[in-house]
């Protein structure tokens, strides 16, 4: 049993959970605009002008150069959107898409949540970079635009994300982690107001400081709440190791953890790239369990 009171700068699993709650807000606001203007170019411009101000009030820097509605379905169609936060100037930008296209719940809308009744996005980038002084480029949880004290009151009935890319680069601990094919998706259950989560990559790579290894396989299946996640299943295969893991996570903002886990691994593979030099052969089983706050 291990106690997790070791505090990793910058967790790669925040804007995991976060960017969709970020992108359904932006795409929710499109859509509340254009739903109350026509349906011309100059209307259009207005709407996004007038979105990308109100994201810029939550510190969000919000780009696309296309957009296309339908004011009595609540459809539309974004291209080359870009999402940035304006805090660290010249830092890439963390979340791109080539393209989204959805649908939103009209009657949900009227009464403050904004629902996702369908969407497909294509073409996802998530790029999670931290400076060498510690300053990421996440953009912050977005709020309510008509109760600014309030976070954004959604839920994403089915969302599919086919391949997306996504990096994590530490320049402060010196770690770089890249998965350039996953797949992801949501469905939501209205009446717990949870999302089931589905999550697959295949091929990846990691360096962490002067080690380096391959990831073979990542996939996981998780019960994401408004404020915890509870983790069905999350199996990682790297090196010829295989993790397997479940248990609970939360509250987000302080965060206590409950995770089971059994692995098993060739030691002098793992050796190697651990960078011991003394010779160890073998296989290795082990299982156990992390209780405890974590950040």
């Amino acid at each position: 049993e291990l106690s997790a009171n070791n505090r990793p700068s910058r967790p790669l699993w925040r804007p995991v959970l976060r960017w969709p709650s970020i992108t359904v807000a932006a795409i929710a606001a499109l859509v509340f605009i254009a739903a109350i203007v026509v349906q011309t170019p100059w209307a259009r411009g207005h709407v996004e002008r007038k979105v990308t101000q109100l994201l810029a009030q939550q510190n969000i820097t919000f780009e696309s150069e296309g957009f296309g509605y339908n004011v009595l379905g609540l459809r539309g169609d974004l291209r080359n959107v870009r999402i940035y936060s304006p805090t660290l100037d010249g830092a890439p930008p963390f979340l791109e898409l080539d393209r989204a296209r959805f649908n939103l719940g009209p009657r949900q809308l009227l009464r403050g949540r904004y629902v996702l009744e369908s969407g497909n996005f294509e073409g996802v980038r998530i790029h999670y970079f931290v400076d060498e002084n510690g300053v990421d480029n996440l953009p912050r949880k977005p709020s309510d635009p008509d109760n600014p004290g309030r976070p954004v009151d959604y839920l994403i009935s089915d969302l599919q994300v086919p391949n997306a890319s996504v990096r994590y680069e530490n320049r402060q601990t010196d770690i770089d982690i890249t998965l350039p094919s996953a797949s992801l998706t949501m469905d939501g259950n209205a009446l717990t107001n949870r999302h089931d989560v589905t999550i697959e990559a295949n091929r990846g790579s990691a360096r962490v400081q002067q080690r380096s290894l391959t990831l073979d396989r990542l996939a996981t299946v998780l019960d994401l709440g408004p404020d915890d996640v509870r983790i069905e299943r999350a199996e990682i295969a790297a090196e010829g190791a295989l993790i397997n893991a479940s248990g609970t996570f939360g509250p987000f903002e302080q965060p206590i953890a409950d995770i089971s886990f059994q692995t098993t691994f060739d030691a002098e593979r793992v050796a190697r790239v651990a960078q011991i030099k003394d010779p160890i052969a073998g296989q290795v089983s082990a299982e156990g369990t992390l209780k405890g706050a974590i950040d």
